[in-house]
């Protein structure tokens, strides 16, 4: 129906016969004959005008007369000795296929063809693919190099100079040390080896070595620059597949004494791009044409290579007006914001002199607001050694330029594609960094003409920083990527997705206003481009600064605008050495694209590594490559998350650092801790040892107990601080396994035991177990709460019974000389004592504790035991020679020093109160109060919210003890067997113990107080 749009244009007639069961007689056969179809050339010329047909012809190599099983016979061929190709025929038609893994054809002219102004040398390859890459090894890719070149005879190769085409990579595999620029690419070669089967275009070093040459002028392959200074490479918007034939052309142009190498691909015919070439190296003569099928591969055939000397009355190779390097119309959000540097740059360290980025660092956290309002998890590269990289103090770790030292690290792989040198400013290098789903490739090219400490490449942070050039970013970091163009000519910085990305945002810094521009170049994954002048902000001269720059795709389902590379190209047009702008990058963020394959992990968190008591609330963190993930751990201490499956996995387990420091932790724990230092008990397993250590420094010492009594006395929330001064957690968590390692390894262990890795598994993880410590609490008499609240809410542990030969009690108040108020303490006990702790309260308004002194406690000093507060005190003395104090009950055992503030009574409560002797705790000791009245006089209390109960003829008279704020009331029941709780009273409640009076008849009943939440009427 139409003669423009093929899509009903017929590709296949069948007559198909029938068959239903019949016999033989009633087949019908049939003929045809004098079949007509409308002409139409099979591979019109690629992107031509009809006339270009009349471009004379260099060379034209087909094999229609060559026979089928033999080598080709064609007079313009030179095969290597090694039998390679044979030709074959398909529907009439005669192709050369390659025979071997690695196949290369020569096509020499009759004549060397020189480019006039003007002119082109127009060759042209049709080949088609048979199979995939069936023979991994060298290069396990498909592809087709070819180009012209001036061949200086047989016996010379050094001299061999040519402009070749890259096309078609059938891309099978993504490691590092394979990966090719880009999926279309034109370059350059000075070909070096005169031997014939290794190929004149292959660029390894040697027969044997497979690395590419150290330097180019020993026969690397040099990947050429467009006219924008870009590099010369495209992406492949697809790949070709093994049905169809295609066709490659390669035209290089001679534009007023530069080379333009334009590429044009089919089909449907496009035209890829171009690289140019200036100066005394270009080659405008050319005597023949070098081809090397793709390697690894034995399914790979060509239909005809041809070349023509193109006129200039012919457009033959003039690239259409559609093409990819046309501006995109890719509408990205962009993420902008900066600060200026400090004055002078703020050399040696900007952020040690007090500056800072606030204006950079919100559109950051705007941007990661954005992406995660998307769904989008990210990727952060840092640079860092725990990022994956290997960077080094000095220029150790460059690895941009001929013999680049980097050497890969745990994410990254060693420094490729290396070539150039600083002191020429032609370095050129790569590093991939291999994420959990997506490569990256930084490539440094035309760095150098290096001075001074910089250092392109990872820089470091080693006090000659400032923001002119560009510092490290990230919290806790060293190390950032610093990029030194060279100072006459372009260069700069590329990033390359193996994969797209929706988004991609990062730090950048050092650029200066009357330094050479840099511009944004951005490839889109439809092949298109955007040079993105504008985006770069600049800040005062020797002042440089930080700007925030971040991109975002409008469509997360149509991947057209998703980026593919993004390039930081420093323009230059005559400029001096010293206009050449040093900058750098650092913080790079990209979306982590969805993972299909998955596996479950799960695993339990106990405490002290018995296997039994759970820790719920624990965060399980799993860290695969540069990303992590996180789940909590249940009432029964398990957890499960699915995670995406990847090479390596990395846990990890914490409890926030908000968990209250001093649960668990008392003087038997400091005790315990005493007997370890003076070898008189060491501790008994490889948990309490980690437990004894809530400073986190891998000893064991008195700087430990220093830290526990602290934490005792609510002097401190923590044991230890990080680097930035935040309270650090107070439970580690390490391995299950680790409870069993020997004593005298436990330090040298505990650190790697907090990571549990596995490398890379095809099914779940299970088992993936963890013990925790609480930190302080050496005797693991801590456990959590058994109620369904998290861990942060457990409490001691409970079931210690009441031990009559330990009691602690308040004396009677008297005046010393001096007319000050002394409240002694008593203790009593049938057993030596070793530490003592308990806590005190009062009513603040009528009485202030002074001073608490001891003369019977060796060593005793407010200044260490005791914390005095406002109506609270705290006491933790513990003995530190471990000789055991005996109690005299005629001597008290400390006295509480008193100034009165107020007329009024008040009660003296004493609780949680604990007595340790040599084996450790005494028991449970009852709370002990008193009450002193306004006269002077005072009465024993008893333990709870009844204080005291007295009868007074017709009255009983109560002590209560209530909280301000709070109302209750006062029941009373006959039978505690049985009881009914009549309501006698309600009353609000006070800071001071109040006085109730009831009738007698109350004498003999039970009595309690209770809280309510009704409102006094």
């Amino acid at each position: 129906p139409d003669l423009e749009d093929n899509t009903c244009w017929i590709k296949r007639i069948t007559f198909n016969e029938v068959y239903d069961g019949e016999t033989g007689s009633d087949r019908d056969i049939f003929a045809i004959d004098d079949m007509i179809y409308p002409a139409n050339e099979m591979n019109p010329p690629v992107d031509t005008p009809e006339d270009c047909e009349d471009a004379p012809l260099v060379v034209d190599v087909e094999f229609n007369s060559d026979t089928v099983g033999a080598e080709s016979s064609h007079s313009s061929l030179v095969h290597s000795t090694t039998p390679d190709w044979t030709v074959v025929e398909d529907s009439g038609v005669k192709y050369y296929e390659s025979t071997a893994s690695q196949t290369n054809l020569k096509v020499e002219f009759p004549s060397t063809i020189t480019l006039a102004n003007g002119e082109a040398l127009r060759v042209k390859v049709d080949y088609q693919y048979m199979s995939p890459p069936t023979d991994p090894g060298t290069q396990p890719f498909n592809f087709l190099r070819f180009g012209a070149y001036h061949d200086q005879g047989t016996s010379d190769y050094g001299d061999d100079v040519g402009y070749l085409a890259d096309v078609s990579y059938w891309q099978q595999n993504t490691d590092p040390s394979a990966t090719k620029t880009g999926d279309y690419a034109v370059r350059k070669e000075d070909n070096f080896y005169n031997d014939f089967d290794l190929g004149p275009l292959l660029d390894n070093r040697s027969v044997t070595e497979y690395q590419p040459p150290l330097t180019v002028e020993t026969g690397d392959i040099v990947t050429m620059f467009d006219a924008s200074g870009m590099r010369a490479t495209w992406p492949k918007p697809a790949d070709e597949g093994t049905s169809a034939e295609h066709a490659a052309v390669l035209c290089l142009v001679n534009v007023d004494g530069t080379l333009e190498a334009r590429l044009f691909h089919g089909f449907p015919v496009t035209y890829i791009g171009s690289g140019v070439e200036s100066g005394a190296d270009v080659q405008l003569s050319f005597n023949s044409i070098y081809l090397e099928s793709p390697s690894d591969n034995t399914g790979f055939r060509v239909r005809r290579i041809a070349a023509q000397h193109v006129p200039v009355t012919l457009d033959c190779c003039e690239p259409d007006t559609d093409t990819p390097e046309d501006p995109s119309d890719c509408i990205l959000t962009f993420y902008d914001n900066r600060d200026d540097g400090p004055a002078g740059g703020g050399e040696p360290d900007p952020l040690g002199a007090g500056w800072s980025y606030p204006n950079a660092q919100s559109k950051q956290t705007q941007f990661l607001t954005d992406l995660a309002a998307l769904g989008l998890t990210y990727e952060l590269i840092t640079f860092e050694q725990v990022n994956g990289w290997s960077p080094v103090n000095g220029t150790g770790d460059m690895f941009a330029g001929a013999g680049a030292p980097y050497a890969g690290g745990a994410y990254t792989s060693a420094a490729f594609n290396t070539s150039g040198s600083m002191t020429a400013g032609d370095a050129t290098g790569s590093v991939a960094y291999i994420g959990a789903d997506n490569t990256v490739t930084f490539s440094l090219y035309d760095n150098g003409h290096s001075a001074g400490l910089d250092e392109p490449g990872i820089g470091d942070m080693d006090g000659t920083n400032d923001m002119d050039r560009g510092i490290n970013t990230t919290p806790g970091g060293d190390h950032f990527l610093e990029v030194l163009p060279s100072e006459n000519a372009v260069g700069g910085l590329t990033i390359e997705f193996n994969t797209a990305v929706p988004a991609v945002g990062m730090y950048l810094m050092g650029v200066e206003d009357d330094k050479r521009a840099i511009e944004v170049v951005i490839l889109y994954n439809d092949g298109s481009t955007q040079v993105r002048t504008t985006d770069v902000s600049v800040g005062p001269h020797n002042e440089g600064g930080t700007q925030f720059v971040g991109y975002l795709a409008p469509d997360l389902e149509d991947n057209t605008c998703w980026i593919k590379r993004i390039t930081f190209n420093e323009v230059y047009d005559g400029e001096t050495g010293s206009d050449r702008d040093i900058f750098a990058i650092d913080d790079m963020i990209y979306p982590a694209r969805e993972v299909l394959d998955t596996i479950d992990v799960s695993g339990q968190v106990t405490l002290f590594g018995e296997g039994v008591t759970p820790i719920s609330g624990a965060t399980v963190t799993v860290q695969i490559g540069s990303s992590s993930y996180e789940t909590i751990s249940d009432n029964n201490g398990e957890y499960i998350m699915t995670v995406p499956s990847a090479g390596g996995y990395i846990f990890s387990a914490r409890l926030p650092a908000e968990t209250r420091a001093n649960k668990g932790v008392d003087v038997t724990d400091i005790i315990l801790l005493r007997k370890h230092i003076l070898n008189r008990e060491k501790l008994p397993s490889a948990m309490s040892w980690v437990a004894a250590d809530p400073t986190r420094d891998n000893s064991i010492d008195v700087a430990d107990i220093v830290e526990m009594r602290k934490v005792i006395l609510n002097r401190t929330s923590s044991f230890s601080k990080d680097s930035e001064g935040k309270p650090e957690d107070v439970f580690r968590f390490v391995k299950l396994g680790f409870r069993d390692t020997e004593a005298n390894l436990i330090f040298d262990a505990v650190a790697d035991a907090e990571f549990i890795g596995f490398e890379g598994t095809s099914g779940s993880l299970t088992g993936v177990d963890f013990a925790g410590v609480k930190l302080g609490d050496v005797n693991s008499d801590w456990k959590p709460s058994a109620s369904n609240s998290t861990t942060q809410s457990a409490l001691p542990l409970a079931g210690y019974r009441p031990m009559a030969s330990a009691l602690l009690h308040f004396g009677q108040i008297r005046s010393n000389n001096e007319g000050q108020l002394e409240l002694p303490v008593h203790a009593a006990s049938d057993h030596a004592i070793f530490g003592i702790q308990f806590e005190m309260n009062w009513d603040r308004s009528v009485f202030a504790i002074e001073n608490i002194t001891s003369s019977i406690l060796p060593g005793f000093s407010p200044d260490s035991h005791v914390n005095i507060g406002d109506g609270t005190a705290k006491v933790a003395w513990d003995d530190a020679m471990l000789s055991g104090v005996e109690l005299n009950s005629n001597q008290p055992l400390l006295i509480l020093h008193l100034s009165r503030l107020s007329e009024g009574p008040s009660g003296f409560e004493l609780e949680a109160p604990l007595m340790a002797g040599a084996g450790g705790s005494l028991g449970l000791i009852q709370p002990a109060s008193i009450y002193l009245r306004p006269d002077g006089t005072a009465r024993s209390a008893l333990s709870g919210a009844i204080k005291s109960i007295e009868l007074h003829g017709s009255q009983v008279r109560l002590l209560v003890d209530t909280k301000e704020g709070q109302h209750y009331q006062l029941q009373a029941t006959q039978d505690l067997e049985n009881p009914s709780w009549q309501n006698l009273i309600e009353l609000e409640g006070s800071s001071a113990w109040q006085e109730v009076i009831l009738h007698a008849e109350a004498s003999s009943a039970f009595l309690r107080l209770v809280p309510i939440e009704a409102v006094i009427r």
